[in-house]
């Protein structure tokens, strides 16, 4: 629950910078230029860095291949990220199944990880 509340905040403070942003183009810029601006914000984001960040890591095959469940919304837009291990699965899998929160490892940023995983560093 603290981590969703955590990622909530984050979404919250960008949205409110953005917003005193476009707030802030419009007393210095007026109107139109401001809209001009955010609009060409927000079309570099969505065709220069969006696919960019919607593929990262992954190939081509990668990203055309279908996955499970991608039945169950027909044109619903894919995010697939990849990275290549130079292993064979049966190395891969311990590591993998040992990953997330309650387990032997919690991959993230260490702000965001719930306060069960934090060691109390005042007790011997």
């Amino acid at each position: 629950m603290r981590t969703r509340m955590t990622i909530m905040a984050i979404v919250v403070a960008a949205a409110t910078l953005a917003a005193a942003t476009v707030v802030v183009l419009i007393v210095l810029l007026g109107w139109w230029v401001a809209l001009g601006v955010v609009a060409v914000v927000l079309a570099c984001y969505q065709f220069l860095l969006r696919p960019r960040l919607a593929r990262w890591g992954a190939t081509r095959e990668e990203v055309d291949r279908p996955m499970p469940g991608d039945e169950l919304l027909e044109g619903a837009r894919a995010v697939t990220r990849a990275i290549t291990i130079d292993a064979p699965p049966e190395l891969i899998w311990p590591w993998l199944v040992q990953i997330g929160f309650g387990r032997a490892g919690w991959y993230s940023y260490d702000w965001i990880r719930p306060r069960s995983c934090v060691p109390d560093r005042g007790r011997p």
